[in-house]
């Protein structure tokens, strides 16, 4: 079983600190400190081993399973492998956030969710 510091520091926090660290660029921007040559160096470092991550999970998965018929769905994967760190993991931050500042402050507003299970609706033959 995985301890409470774990869940902590990987879960809970490391939006925070993402967040924290993306409003500290913006303010060393502004101040002009910021070394323009050591960020474009380092974003270009960390996107291009985003985008080996994701596309060496889908070559495993692809070996492994076989799971994709049609080539179409693995270069539809690929092509998401290099928007997800642009687009969608700057959206899952600020979700987390967002979630987290709901938490604190005790605000409940998902709604009503009933389940609806997975059975099959009827269809009519006319």
């Amino acid at each position: 079983m995985i301890s409470m510091p774990f869940w902590f520091l990987f879960e809970w926090l490391a939006p925070i600190v993402e967040m924290t660290a993306f409003h500290y660029l913006i303010m060393m921007a502004f101040l002009g400190i910021l070394n323009l040559e050591l960020f474009i160096t380092l974003f270009c470092l960390i996107y291009v081993f985003a985008i080996m991550y994701s596309t060496a999970a889908i070559l495993f998965e692809e070996l492994s399973f076989h799971q994709y018929k049609r080539k179409r769905d693995i270069f539809r994967l690929l092509g998401t492998a290099f928007i997800e760190p642009l687009i969608i993991h700057p959206l899952t931050v600020y979700y987390a956030i967002r979630g987290n500042l709901d938490l604190m402050t005790g605000v409940k507003n998902w709604g009503e969710m009933t389940r609806a299970g997975f059975a099959r609706k009827k269809i009519r033959n006319f």
